[in-house]
């Protein structure tokens, strides 16, 4: 799966030396602006060229850094060899003499295959972290989505589901993966401690399965059984039709464990929180969008993603404040409470979604308006 390539990345591999447009007959600037007016953006055969650089890119900043020698990456260099090989000689693999340059390539074309050619420089630039980080941040969104389980499901349905509807799987995984290792990527503790931020996400990802399994309630529940529903009908068999469903809800995992950790909070409680301040105001839904408006200018990516930004933080303060208060019923007496700037800010929100095209701007007054609410009622 590839997404799209704008001149940003371009002019991002040609400043560092690495690609020369003119001999890969790539486009120019004025060309990739007459594109974009016509709707249209690069060519297959554009894209795949541009996937490669991207490839030698990311794998040239994973060697400059401490990436490779990460332990819990080490899996990614024995399931380079045959099973065969790795079961009879570990130790030496583990010894071999292009031990970093192997686990550099296989989490390059892992990073670059699942969340596109542009996705490395694009979510540093977005977060203002270096861009080899990416990788730690997709290990562990990876596992905590669960996403190696889902995958080879996906691929088991070639020749037996439509292939539009295959597509749409991949890019459901593809949307959440992109969103945790934005998360992750953001938060930054992965850097310093990859297997202690591995296994505390996991476990509260397992933790919101459960509530989910359990019913959580509230329309995010309602959501998860459409969609569910909707891929049972395109004969998705149903086990897996249930995980990509809760994929919509497992992005917010990583925020309901911090929360709970921060105020010392239930896991439940604080997923009852954070979910129902995602229902309240319809947060996932105006990220989502944001995310799919067609920003041709950096600055325009880089603001859609500070706006997603302001947006989760002021999610955050607004969480912490509810699950400080005692009683099960934290949120609805914060509702009740503040039930004047809580109806206009939620009335504000879905204003901006409804009124017209979703902008950049517009998608930053909402996450103003969310942070003043945090504000005034924290």
């Amino acid at each position: 799966m590839v997404t799209g390539f704008g001149d940003a990345g371009i002019e991002a591999l040609e400043q560092r030396g690495i690609l020369e447009r003119e001999i890969e007959f790539l486009p120019s600037l004025p060309e990739i602006a007459v594109r974009q007016s016509a709707g249209r953006g690069l060519t297959r055969p554009e894209l795949a060229v541009l996937l490669s650089y991207a490839k030698i890119a990311l794998r040239s900043d994973l060697l400059a850094s401490a990436v490779p020698d990460a332990p819990a990456l080490e899996p990614r260099l024995i399931e380079y060899f045959p099973p065969e090989l790795a079961r009879a000689y570990p130790d030496d693999l583990r010894r071999h003499q292009l031990r970093r340059e192997i686990i550099a390539t296989t989490v390059t074309n892992a990073v670059v295959n699942r969340l596109g050619a542009a996705a490395p420089q694009r979510m540093a630039d977005e977060t203002a972290r270096p861009v080899h980080e990416i990788a730690y941040a997709f290990t562990v969104a990876r596992a905590v989505l669960g996403l190696n389980d889902i995958w080879p499901r996906i691929d088991a349905l070639d020749n037996r589901v439509d292939g539009a509807c295959q597509l749409d799987l991949y890019a459901r995984t593809q949307e959440a993966l992109a969103h945790a290792t934005r998360w992750f990527l953001r938060d930054g503790r992965a850097t310093a401690d990859l297997d202690g931020t591995i296994a505390t996400h996991t476990k509260g990802a397992a933790d919101l399965r459960s509530l989910i399994a359990s019913g959580i309630g509230g329309r995010s529940e309602a959501q998860v059984h459409t969609t569910e529903q909707a891929l049972v009908e395109k004969q998705v068999p149903v086990d897996l039709a249930a995980d990509l469903a809760r994929l919509a809800i497992l992005v917010d995992a990583p925020a309901i464990t911090e929360a709970a950790a921060q105020s010392r909070a239930t896991y439940t409680a604080a997923a009852h929180v954070v979910l129902g301040l995602n229902d309240r105001f319809h947060l996932r839904g105006l990220i989502d969008a944001g995310r799919r408006i067609r920003a041709t200018d950096a600055y325009d990516m880089m603001a859609v993603a500070g706006a997603e930004q302001a947006l989760l933080e002021a999610r955050r303060q607004i969480a912490l404040g509810i699950l400080a208060r005692p009683g099960e019923d934290a949120l609805a007496r914060w509702q009740e409470e503040h039930a004047g700037e809580v109806t206009r800010v939620a009335a504000a929100l879905d204003d901006l979604s409804a009124s017209g095209p979703l902008t950049p701007a517009r998608l930053m007054v909402a996450a103003t308006r969310l942070g003043d609410l945090a504000r005034t009622t924290g």
